[in-house]
């Protein structure tokens, strides 16, 4: 999908479609305990919060630059304002610090439907 067009996507494309579907999940939990009535529900939204926390968190460690090691979430949260710095977190093709750029040319992919063509 979008592997190979930035820095984080091309190291850490599966943590990423991870970590935002699990946001996107525990998102949707902790709305439902917020406007819900019922106290097991709520209970649920406060643990959805706390699962929101940490998958955010795992990310902001996990999300590095493979050259200088620079965590690339939490260096976007610090630079850039809140509405800007997810996209450059995941869209930005070369890291702040050092300037690396993946070389996609001679990344790996996954090119078993361009053999089957072929043949």
């Amino acid at each position: 999908m979008f592997q190979g067009t930035s820095l984080a996507q091309s190291f850490h494309a599966r943590k990423i479609r991870i970590g935002l579907g699990l946001i996107l999940i525990a998102g949707i939990a902790f709305v439902a305990g917020v406007v819900s009535q019922d106290a097991r529900v709520k209970m649920a939204g406060y643990i959805a919060a706390l699962v929101l926390l940490m998958v955010l968190l795992w990310l902001g460690f996990a999300v590095i630059c493979p050259s200088c090691k620079l965590r690339l979430l939490f260096h976007a949260m610090k630079t850039y304002g809140a509405s800007e710095w997810l996209a450059h977190a995941i869209y930005d093709r070369s890291c702040p610090r050092c300037g690396f750029e993946p070389d996609v040319s001679v990344m790996s992919y996954n090119k078993s439907l361009e053999r089957t063509r072929e043949g």
